[in-house]
């Protein structure tokens, strides 16, 4: 029984990490974004909006990424543009790209991790579950005892 909760777990868990999100902005001008999932799998054809730094409210751009998960942008001025890209199934990139003066990315920042911390918490908090309810569940069974 244990063994079939520690398998149950354990899928929970490498699903749960499996559908993280990231991205990388690559170089140059235009902006490119790369967008994909924790595994490393490109996010193909996802809806993607850019938001410029004059109008946060009202989409810049509003397109789909490529079939690599790529999104590609022309800013207009200098600042923090915001790009969100939406898959469908709940899973969505939010990237923060600060532009130059020149049109060029200012900064090459980090990819996105938070998604994926938040799939290694879920998974941690599963595994430390499934080890609470065994040990409960397993409290009372002292081992074998003799009939002596």
């Amino acid at each position: 029984m244990q063994a079939l909760w520690g398998l149950a777990l354990a899928s929970l868990a490498s699903t749960a990490m499996a559908h993280g999100t990231g991205y990388e902005v690559l170089d140059g001008h235009p902006v490119a974004v790369q967008l994909y999932y924790t595994g490393g799998e490109a996010m193909p054809y996802v809806e993607a909006r850019v938001f410029s730094p004059a109008d946060a409210s009202a989409p810049f751009q509003q397109s789909r990424a490529d079939r690599l998960g790529r999104v590609t942008f022309y800013p207009d001025r200098p600042g923090s543009w915001r790009l969100v890209a939406v898959d469908g199934e709940g899973h969505a990139v939010r990237a923060e790209i600060t532009v130059a003066g020149n049109g060029k990315v200012e900064q090459l920042p980090a990819a996105n991790k938070r998604g994926e911390r938040r799939q290694w918490l879920l998974a941690s908090m599963l595994v430390n579950l499934g080890l609470f309810l065994a040990l409960f569940w397993n409290r009372g069974k002292a081992g074998p005892q003799s009939g002596v």
